[in-house]
């Protein structure tokens, strides 16, 4: 079955911009929530601190505008958005429990399939077509991710073959779920990116708060307890969380889920860059070429069809 796209103008230019924003502010997320964790702070915890931070955010910006976001959605998109929420907000704690189970190497490489996946959607669902250079993009940054994720290390994890298998399987339905958010964000194109970020933001702390509430009281546990300098960095990680998922959603509503799919290797490259100036951590020949590989292919495909568009 394919939805009919509202008319409205795309510009792949806007996309990539706002995909590469986006990358850049999840690349920062994980360098400063990395060094939280370390200090023990939950991921749980954090899930409902980015939804109130990213709902007092996008409240305001309504206010700025004079924006009702309870009348600015259309009945027919009333369960894609529920859906489209949810699904974000479980993505990311699925994503912060994957990470404890499997090699990051690993979940790297296995959620990277979603441009595949976002491509099969924008196909099946929205009547989109992707070009022949795009699935070769598409297979070359793959490519360049298992480069740079596989590379020879000196860490050894061992890991259980059920347990893997488990983790795996997870990390696919992640990136599936990834893949339907992006879906009904560009399904969406007629709702205001705001409107959006505001029943995400909404829907997310409603849906995290049940999960952290029902885990406190079954361990017995507390939440938020940490430090001023600790809540300081989790404000501004939540802050930058907002921004990326505010540039997702302009990202796909900008263009074609084939085209900018792509684009979302780019994130692969920013965490190079992280990882050699914020951690000063050391790479191989291997992970050097694939992360070039990343970086020419995407250029070379938003080039091309940049061209073709002229």
């Amino acid at each position: 079955m394919t939805e009919i796209i509202p008319k409205q103008e795309d510009s792949k230019v806007r996309g990539i911009i706002f995909m590469n924003l986006f990358c850049i502010c999840t690349t920062a997320v994980g360098c400063i929530f990395k060094k939280l964790a370390e200090e023990g702070v939950s991921n749980l915890d954090f899930a409902i601190f980015r939804a109130l931070v990213g709902l007092f955010c996008i409240s305001l910006y309504n206010w700025y505008l004079g924006s009702k976001p309870w009348e600015e959605i259309p009945r027919r998109h009333y369960a894609k958005m529920f859906a489209r929420s949810l699904g974000g907000t479980w993505g990311f704690i699925l994503y912060t429990y994957i990470i404890t189970i499997l090699p990051l190497t690993l979940t790297t490489v296995v959620f990277q399939t979603n441009p595949f996946w976002m491509s099969v959607l924008g196909i099946c669902f929205l009547g989109e077509r992707i070009m022949k250079v795009e699935i070769i993009g598409i297979v070359l940054c793959f490519g360049g991710v298992v480069m740079v994720t596989l590379a020879p290390s000196d860490a050894e994890v061992s890991t259980d073959s059920n347990v893997l298998l488990f983790g795996v399987s997870l990390c696919l339905v992640m990136a599936w779920t990834h893949s339907f958010v992006q879906m009904f964000n560009r399904m969406m194109r007629d709702v205001p990116w705001y409107t959006i970020m505001f029943w995400h933001s909404t829907i997310g702390l409603c849906t995290a708060s049940i999960i952290v509430g029902i885990l406190a009281l079954i361990n017995g546990g507390t939440i938020f307890s940490y430090s001023g300098r600790q809540y300081g960095l989790l404000v501004l990680c939540a802050f930058l969380d907002f921004l990326g998922l505010s540039c997702s959603v302009i990202t796909f509503q900008s263009c074609e889920m084939g085209f900018i799919s792509l684009f979302g290797y780019l994130i692969v490259v920013y965490s190079f860059l992280a990882d050699l100036f914020v951690f000063h951590e050391t790479f191989g020949l291997m992970e050097i070429c694939g992360t070039l590989v990343i970086l020419t292919v995407t250029m070379g495909v938003g080039l091309y069809k940049y061209w073709l568009e002229r």
